[in-house]
């Protein structure tokens, strides 16, 4: 029988004792597995069961643990109490925990596969903005010591495009083979770090990276015969700032074929400049990825209209140089020195275009 207050009182003759009496008692539960024999999904399965059967059956409080990156803990209090100062934010980031644990449990025994854009509309007043379910799904993948989020079944959205030239074969560990056709415009596909995109490695491929949609489908849809003019070309643009599975498919070009050739087209301006160290510093190896582009000084000679630089491009240009700078001269390369000169004469212009004028 619990005592009721009159009678802690009685008992507890200070401030901190009765406190301490009055503090209920709280299980913890540590998110961070160490188990490295155990399959994932079995160690998964196991603690979800455990968080979910805690929560329903058990009335003591609940403190989640859990790894946050760079050795830090992030503890979650539920229900809270005592100096919890934001009860619904802590509220609103357990039920955001719990659904995304239910949803990969569900996708994993039907062996499903969602995008964060799916998660995300499926409870919009719950998840708020779709950067809290890629915030959560981080956490979780950590916690669960994974190299990618892949194998929680929930994945980006697509967003890049692909055009090739010649017909190419997508394989995985699973065994799953994924086609992409010749002469068709397509999405990049679903791939993970173990996928291997094969190619005839006898033969030479040139693959051509645009900033721009625009650039993309002019150049595709346009060309009478594309296929003989560009024979062994594949076609691809991020839309802007490349996704991860974008950058992921070109890294997976470049590994798994010695005979591939990027080629990166962008803006003449700072955040032009800025997509292009996004692809290149994606990938594992980068000898055979060139800047390409139209520069500043052939936009000028065009006579076309430039526009000024900002004040958030020119930091953006400096930071960019410095980062290239600190690079010992063994490890920078020919497109490293070609991207210094670029942003050095569109500081010194205090000018940008786009690429678009060169193919107007």
């Amino acid at each position: 029988m619990k005592m009721c207050l009159s009678d802690l009182m009685k008992l507890h003759h200070t401030k901190k004792s009765l406190a301490e009496a009055l503090t209920p008692k709280c299980r913890f539960i540590n998110m961070d597995t160490s188990v490295e024999t155990v399959s994932f999904q079995e160690i998964f399965s196991t603690t979800v069961m455990f968080l979910f059967r805690s929560l329903e059956y058990s009335t003591d409080p609940l403190t989640l643990i859990l790894y946050n990156g760079n050795k830090l803990k992030k503890r979650i209090r539920f229900p809270p109490f005592g100096k919890d100062s934001n009860s619904k934010s802590i509220g609103n980031n357990m039920a955001i925990l719990v659904s995304l644990l239910q949803t990969i449990l569900e996708r994993q025994n039907k062996s499903m596969t969602s995008t964060i854009r799916d998660i995300f509309y499926s409870n919009v007043e719950l998840y708020q903005n779709q950067k809290n379910v890629v915030y959560w799904l981080e956490i979780i993948a950590k916690n669960f010591k994974l190299k990618s989020r892949d194998k929680l079944n929930i994945v980006a959205a697509q967003k890049g495009l692909l055009y090739s030239t010649t017909h190419i074969l997508v394989t995985s560990n699973l065994k799953n083979i994924y086609s992409i056709n010749r002469d068709t415009i397509e999405l990049i596909p679903y791939i993970d770090e173990s996928s291997i995109i094969k190619l005839n490695p006898t033969v030479e491929y040139n693959v051509i990276v645009f900033e721009k949609e625009a650039i993309f489908n002019k150049i595709v849809t346009n060309l009478v015969k594309i296929s003989t003019v560009y024979e062994n070309t594949i076609f691809i643009t991020g839309k802007g700032y490349p996704d991860h599975l974008t950058k992921r498919f070109i890294n997976r070009l470049l590994i798994c074929n010695e005979q591939v050739k990027i080629k990166l087209y962008v803006d003449s301006d700072p955040e032009g400049v800025c997509i292009a160290l996004n692809y290149i510093n994606n990938c594992t190896e980068t000898k055979n990825i060139e800047y390409k582009g139209c520069t500043l000084v052939q936009l000028i000679k065009k006579r076309t209209q430039l526009m000024n630089l900002t004040h958030r491009e020119i930091s953006l240009s400096i930071n960019m140089i410095h980062k290239i700078a600190r690079k010992s001269q063994i490890d920078r390369t020919n497109t490293d020195n070609g991207i210094v000169r670029q942003l050095q004469r569109q500081l010194f212009f205090f000018k940008k275009g786009e690429m678009n004028a060169c193919y107007a």
